[in-house]
């Protein structure tokens, strides 16, 4: 039984992106799929004086028309200056800010390449073994889109599960996975806190904020905080009663 992931590859996303790739045997970046302008592929928040801060690593030449790997990050000095100003007082700042700078610094300037090194470079940091792949170097049908792309990129792989963000429930159909052999369910996020530098807690911050604030133990604890969910009408019945219960 082989348990996939797939998502587009985020510049150092927030904590419910690492929650997926935690539960997973293995996580695909999702390359090969047209670039979003002012999605979330480039940009996140932080704190910042008390304040969520919207961050945004430039991109040369966007184009909706071209895949996420058919782009090139330019420079990240100004987003590292900032990090520094962020977080320099944070208790895990000397962990942390050399990852952010091997990453954000690297030769590779490739969107993709940089945004998978981000989530990659995290699980290292914790100590904790993924197993890591491009959609781009998995042999399917090109002509295959939406759901029938992952339905074959599953396929190709073997799944036997397939887990996908609480936000795409819309976009899925467990009776086509299920045609598959396939288990089609969604992660959601519970709600979470750590101790932040605000006087009132900030969430859905990018991965960076939590790792600056703390320990690695911590970190891995919270990355089990979440819950599967399967089915449609049951699906959305469940996500109303979290959603009131976060309320």
């Amino acid at each position: 039984m082989k348990h996939i992931a797939i998502m587009q590859p985020y510049l150092f996303p927030y904590l419910g992106y690492y929650q997926l790739v935690q539960h997973v045997e293995q996580f695909v970046f999702f390359d090969d799929v047209n670039y979003i302008k002012k999605g979330h592929i480039n940009r996140n928040s932080i704190l910042l004086a008390d304040t969520a801060y919207r961050f945004t690593l430039p991109v040369k030449n966007v184009s909706q028309n071209r895949y996420i790997r058919d782009h090139w990050y330019l420079s990240a000095s100004h987003l590292l200056k900032v990090l520094e100003d962020a977080y320099k007082k944070a208790p895990y700042f000397a962990d942390v800010y050399p990852l952010a700078c091997g990453v954000l610094e690297a030769t590779e300037r490739r969107v993709s390449i940089l945004g998978a090194r981000s989530v990659e470079s995290v699980f290292e940091y914790l100590e904790i073994s993924k197993s890591f792949c491009f959609s781009s170097a998995i042999a399917i049908d090109e002509r295959a889109k939406g759901q029938e792309k992952i339905l074959a990129l599953c396929l190709s792989l073997g799944a036997t599960r397939y887990t996908n963000a609480i936000g795409g429930r819309g976009l899925y159909h467990s009776a086509a996975f299920e045609q598959r052999q396939i288990v089609l369910e969604f992660i959601k996020m519970l709600r979470v806190t750590y101790q932040q530098a605000a006087d009132t807690f900030i969430p859905n911050l990018s991965i960076l904020d939590v790792l600056m604030w703390c320990s690695k133990e911590q970190v891995r604890e919270l990355l089990n905080q979440y819950t599967i969910l399967r089915g449609s009408d049951a699906l959305e019945r469940a996500v109303n009663c979290l959603d009131e219960a976060a309320d």
